[in-house]
Formats: structure tokens, sequence, C-alpha cells
């Protein structure tokens, strides 16, 4: 997703840097924007996960066959492990950010402005 908006914004991105704007805040705003796209989902994700999890501890709807030893399938949310997986999800986005970021580095200003503007 990153990665399209980068190249969709390929001229924008020649105009902010004909206008002087340094190539580390260009990264910095693709970073923040994936990082941003990445805390929403991931929240969203998590709460989904939350209220799921939650429904199906208070009504175990789906029973399970009587080879097992529980009769219903068991679901519990622990607060720890949401924390784990918010801090792991959040690390792996800005990695996956970052190098599709460094790509608006290497945009030769005369190039875009000449073709695509």
């Amino acid at each position: 997703l990153l990665f399209m908006q980068i190249t969709q914004k390929r001229g924008d991105i020649a105009i902010m840097k004909a206008m002087g704007m340094p190539d580390g805040d260009i990264t910095t705003l693709f970073v923040w924007l994936g990082m941003s796209i990445s805390l929403v989902a991931t929240v969203l994700g998590l709460a989904l996960a939350s209220i799921v999890s939650w429904f199906l501890e208070h009504y175990p709807f789906i029973t399970l066959p009587d080879v097992y030893f529980v009769t219903h399938l068991p679901a519990r949310m622990e607060w720890s492990l949401l924390a784990q997986v918010f801090v792991v999800i959040m690390i792996i986005s800005f990695f996956a950010t970052w190098f599709p970021a460094q790509k608006t580095r290497t945009i030769n200003i005369a190039d875009v402005l000449r073709f695509e503007a």
C-alpha cells in the first residue's frame, strides 16, 4: 500500500524536493503515513479479536465432539498477550514502512518533472 502511494505521489515528491524539502523529511512523512495506517488497522484488529474472544468466553456456542476433554471451544483474552502482539506488530510495521519510504530518496527530480508534469 505504501509502495503504491509513493509511486502515485512521485510528482508531489519531486515538487517537495524542488522546493528544498530534505530527503529525510520526505522519508519521515511516508513512514508516519504507513505507521498511522498500521496503527489504525492494528487497533481495529485487536478490538475485534477482543470482542470475539469475550463473546466466545461468555457464550460458548461452539461445541466440540465427545472425543475431547472439553465440551466447548475455550477462549480467554490475556491482556499481556494483547500488548505483546501490539508491540510486535508495530515494530514489524515500522520496518515494513521504512524500506518503501527509502525509495523516496532515489527519485530524480528532473526526470519526474519532465515526464509527469
